[in-house]
This record gives C-alpha cells, sequence and structure tokens, in this order.
C-alpha cells in the first residue's frame, strides 16, 4: 500500500510529517452517501473518488465497528456536532482494513469529514488533532466504543452526547436544524481561494456560488478581522489543529453590512476544509442575574 507523508512547518520548527489524509462529504441521510471525494483517497484507501461515488458511507467499515460507527454518525447528525473525531477500521481496495481517523463536521445538508490514515496515536499531529476536537472516540476491535477525548471522559458524558432525541423520517432528517454552510479553500494560495460554497451560504451571508467561488475568503473577512483569521488559519495549515474562528463576514461591501460567523477549520493535503455558522447571540436573563445575587447575599 502506498504511503505518502508531508513534512509540517511551524515559523521554521519541523513538527513532523502529515499523515496521507483526504476529504469526504457525504449527504444528510441514513444512508450517509458518498457525494464528494478527494483525489488523495487513493494514498489512504487505494479507490479513485469516481469508486467512492454513490456508496454508503457505512460500506466500507469492518462488521464488528459497523454498529457502533451508526450509534456515533446518528448522534453526530441528530446533536448537529461541529467538530467530533472518530477512530475505527475501514476498508482499503486491497482487501486489508485500516485504521482511520475521520474528524466529523456537522453542516446542516450535508456531513463533511476530513480523515486521515492513523497509524500512530504517539505522532504530534494525532495528539494535535485529538485535543482540538470538542470529542474523540475509538472503536475498539470488539465493537465498544471509547470517549478517550474530552474534557469531561466519563461514563456519564459518553452517554449524555451519545443521546439522541430525533430520528431520520423517511430517510431524511425531519426536525429543525441550525443553518450551516460549508467550504473547501485552496491551501496552496496565499488568497485562500474559494474552490467549493455550499448553498446555504447565499441565504446566509449573501455568497451565492457562481459569484464566490474562484473569490479569495478574505475578499469576506472585515479588515478589523484579518490578522486574526490569517493567523489562526496558518495554524490549521501547519500542524493539523482544528481551529475556531470567529470573525465579520463581509455581505455587502459598500453597504457596509456584515454578519458575525463562527466557523471550524481543518487542513488535509487536498485543501482546508471550513464549516460555517452564524454565531449565536445568547443573552443571560435578567431575572437569572438577580436570582444568583439573592443566593449570595443569602
Amino acid at each position: 500500500m502506498k504511503k505518502v507523508y508531508f513534512k509540517i512547518h511551524l515559523g521554521g520548527l519541523v513538527l513532523g510529517v502529515m499523515e496521507p489524509n483526504y476529504i469526504a462529504i457525504f449527504d444528510n441521510t441514513l444512508n450517509a452517501t458518498y457525494i464528494y471525494v478527494s483525489d488523495s483517497v487513493f494514498d489512504v484507501l487505494g479507490f479513485t473518488p469516481e469508486e467512492m461515488l454513490g456508496k454508503g458511507g457505512y460500506s466500507l467499515i469492518h462488521p464488528d465497528e459497523l454498529d457502533s460507527a451508526h450509534l456515533i454518525h446518528r448522534a453526530n447528525v441528530m446533536n448537529e456536532r461541529m467538530s467530533v473525531m472518530l477512530t475505527y477500521r475501514t476498508l482499503h481496495k486491497s482487501g486489508e482494513y485500516v485504521e482511520i481517523d475521520t474528524v466529523v463536521n456537522y453542516c446542516t445538508d450535508v456531513v463533511v469529514c476530513t480523515n486521515f490514515l492513523h497509524g500512530n496515536r504517539t505522532t504530534v499531529q494525532h495528539k494535535i488533532r485529538a485535543s482540538s476536537v470538542d470529542e474523540w472516540f475509538v472503536i475498539s476491535p470488539d465493537g465498544s466504543v471509547h470517549l478517550v477525548g474530552s474534557w469531561q471522559d466519563n461514563q456519564a458524558r459518553l452517554n449524555k452526547v451519545l443521546t439522541v432525541g430525533n430520528q431520520w423520517i423517511k430517510n431524511r432528517v425531519a426536525h429543525q436544524q441550525e443553518q450551516r454552510f460549508s467550504m473547501i479553500l485552496n491551501k496552496f494560495t496565499d488568497a485562500l481561494d474559494i474552490v467549493f460554497i455550499s448553498r446555504l451560504a447565499e441565504p446566509l451571508v449573501g455568497a451565492p456560488a457562481r459569484l464566490t467561488v474562484g473569490q479569495s475568503l478574505y475578499m469576506f473577512v472585515k479588515e478589523s478581522d484579518l490578522e486574526s483569521v490569517e493567523v489562526q488559519i496558518n495554524l490549521a495549515k501547519s500542524n493539523s489543529r482544528i481551529v475556531r474562528l470567529r470573525f465579520e463576514w463581509i455581505v455587502d461591501r459598500i453597504r457596509g453590512v456584515t454578519a458575525t460567523v463562527e466557523a471550524v477549520v481543518s487542513c488535509t493535503n487536498d485543501g482546508l476544509v471550513m464549516v460555517v455558522r452564524l454565531a449565536p447571540l445568547v443573552s443571560v436573563e435578567d431575572s437569572f442575574i438577580k436570582q444568583q445575587q439573592k443566593e449570595l447575599q443569602a
């Protein structure tokens, strides 16, 4: 099996090598069908993208781990998880099973994943990736699930994150969801040209694909946020970290209209993946503050 490794640099310091990896996008159905796979899947699984498209997302997972993978996938979709990593075995074209890390970003109408050949849990890149996601699940060869990457990695926490209150209805998510959109960025250009943007970008931030693809990401970042966005994206490019951003997206430059967005960014050999949502505005109710003050004074 072919293995390709890439050196990663950060400020002149070589951190190690980036494992072979690829991008996969699934539809938001019970079957999780592949609708996009990047070219580097060949370096990881031996398949071409054309051989993967249209297949169900569970079709290559080891049979002993299939039920657990479905359980975690259901929780990721129904709980709309922004950044979860799963380690499991999947089929290589040669017939052998290989272990991979999949970072899952739920994106309303699709599920966007970055996938890394998992050869050694002691590498710097794997440790950085595992520590920068919300949760890290490992499926053991016997099919058992372990929550090994969380600030609260106990049984109660595991049960909570895997509990769901909704199901697919007629193979579709039927309940109301938070609206998000995804992008793939050309990491080989300083401008980070947008090579793909999903359809919900237009109603959320006024960015239709026909006018956005080919533009630099930085064209849509407010000037006061440019430096911080660039620094954080460079961290994602340099050391396999999953990075969270918050910045003002320029909706209408002439009228000065912006929208505050939050994003999760991860890096692969084929590009940067970004999942974006409008930043929620959550306020503490006055009644709650007054109640807490009374308790402190008691």
